[in-house]
């Protein structure tokens, strides 16, 4: 109310008792860039348009396709073809099947293999709740030729320009906090390996998303040779960014599709064994079983996002049993992970699947690509940071072009370390007491000096001890004399 009142009367001013808050930014929405089935203009969505979704009949209806009008039944959303060829002999290196006496080589058409769309049904099993699709193109022309058993799995029609154009649109889209490629395998070495650097450098700049990379080689590790796989993937992500970064191996071995989705249509070739319906089961089981072996980055998602939901983002999102997951196409020891968790070389550290007796399948790691750093090794702290950092940020929003003097200054204290106080009291930061955990320092001579003022430059430093997960628990046993 104007304060030049010219009228007698009584008047109400109302003044504000408590500062304004800071809430706490969304922690678990990733962004899932790749290839669809299709994109339907007609309910809204477009190529390099990011939309959000909130369920797997929302994906379908965006980009899946339609049901047929007169039976209402959906058509497959994904039907890769595989290849029977017949061998003289079994290959040096791949699987080969024997079926009625014949050597065979079941392998797909590598132009027909997608990932996005199981990626993401895996991803909503596991615990995601909502992400934003990124459609950079429909699902392109069968080369009509396999790979050869032991090749790598790369896709003509997979396109380093259009993941990358994918990537870009997501500058404009700060509520994303996860970066999924879910047909990065796909590409080249050399052309996975930039889209990775410049998705680790994206991050970087906007400090508001972390990236999901899956390893060229894990679909089929080599049983001597599958370490070359993992030097090559660090040998190809670069050195920035690497704390926005997160690795997982090997593939998984999953239920995503059904035996009812997979037909002597997926079958080109010798079709020959399909007349015997003993071996056309047999074909039929063998294709089910590649189309299920998939990369982690989906599951891992979902993961996060289930983590986030029940814990904290500062979590460790390991240690935990992945839904869907049968199996994996590398059974790693101890020592194996070994060279996996820790590498002095480059400092990447890769997170790692494994299977335990009595347990099963098991997340076991969480570690970002930046293992050397004793501020960023762990993906909780970089993303608990993350969350602090962005939710200030938007907070402080408000006190833009805001006077900057010690009224202000003391509603900003206020207001940060009252959000700080509520996630020390959640579970997120260390300290037995608020003072042990944060503080909070503002104030001229404190973080400002007089020319800052001039200048226009409000300065606020934010000091947190955030929880680090206790990932080597050593247990020490020693035996005591039997007293008098």
């Amino acid at each position: 109310m104007p304060l030049n009142r010219t009228t007698p009367g009584v008047y109400i001013q109302e003044q504000s008792a408590f500062p304004n808050s800071v809430l706490q930014v969304e922690t678990a929405v990733p962004a899932f860039i790749g290839y669809t089935p299709q994109v339907n203009p007609k309910v809204g969505a477009k190529l390099f348009e990011p939309l959000l979704i909130a369920s797997m009949g929302d994906f379908l209806n965006y980009f899946g396709y339609p049901a047929d009008p007169k039976t209402g039944k959906m058509p497959p959303q994904y039907t890769p073809a595989y290849y029977l060829t017949p061998l003289k002999k079994a290959p040096d290196k791949g699987q080969s099947y024997t079926l009625n006496g014949t050597i065979y080589a079941i392998e797909p058409d590598p132009a027909t293999v997608w990932y996005l769309y199981a990626s993401l049904l895996l991803f909503f099993e596991n615990g995601g709740q909502k992400a934003y699709i990124v459609s950079v193109g429909t699902y392109g022309l069968p080369s009509n030729a396999p790979i050869q058993p032991g090749d790598p799995l790369v896709n003509p029609n997979v396109k380093l320009a259009e993941l990358q154009q994918g990537l870009e649109c997501l500058k404009k889209e700060a509520s994303v906090t996860m970066y999924v490629f879910p047909e990065a395998t796909l590409l080249s070495v050399a052309e996975n390996g930039t889209l990775m650097e410049t998705t680790l450098r994206q991050c970087g700049e906007m400090q508001t998303a972390m990236a999901f990379f899956d390893i060229i080689g894990a679909r089929t590790p080599d049983p001597t040779l599958w370490e070359q796989d993992i030097q090559t993937f660090r040998e190809n992500t670069g050195t920035n960014g690497l704390s926005y970064g997160t690795a997982y191996y090997p593939f998984l071995k999953t239920t995503a599709f059904s035996a009812d989705q997979v037909t002597v249509t997926n079958v080109q070739g010798d079709t020959t064994p399909l007349n015997d319906p003993a071996t056309q089961k047999q074909i039929l089981a063998i294709i089910l079983e590649q189309m299920n072996v998939l990369p982690p980055s989906g599951v891992m998602a979902g993961i996060y996002a289930l983590t986030d939901a029940n814990y904290g983002v500062w979590q460790a999102p390991a240690n935990v049993a992945p839904i869907s997951v049968s199996g994996l196409t590398k059974l790693l020891t101890d020592d194996e992970q070994a060279g996996l968790n820790v590498d002095v070389i480059s400092g990447k550290s890769i997170n790692a699947f494994r299977s335990f007796p009595g347990r099963g399948i098991l997340v076991w790691g969480a570690r970002t690509l930046d293992g050397n750093s004793a501020d960023w090794m762990y993906i909780s702290v970089r993303r608990t940071a993350t969350m602090i950092e962005q939710s200030i940020k938007l907070a402080l929003r408000s006190y833009v072009v805001q006077p900057n003097d010690p009224s202000t200054w003391t509603f900003i204290k206020a207001m940060l370390e009252n959000f700080l106080n509520n996630i020390w009291k959640e579970g997120a930061l260390q300290g037995a007491k608020p003072d042990e955990a944060f503080s909070v320092q503002i104030g001229l001579g404190v973080t400002m000096t007089a020319q800052d003022i001039l200048d226009g430059y409000f300065r606020v430093t934010v000091l947190v001890a955030i929880k680090h997960p206790a990932e080597f628990m050593v247990i020490t046993l020693e035996q005591d004399m039997v007293g008098p």
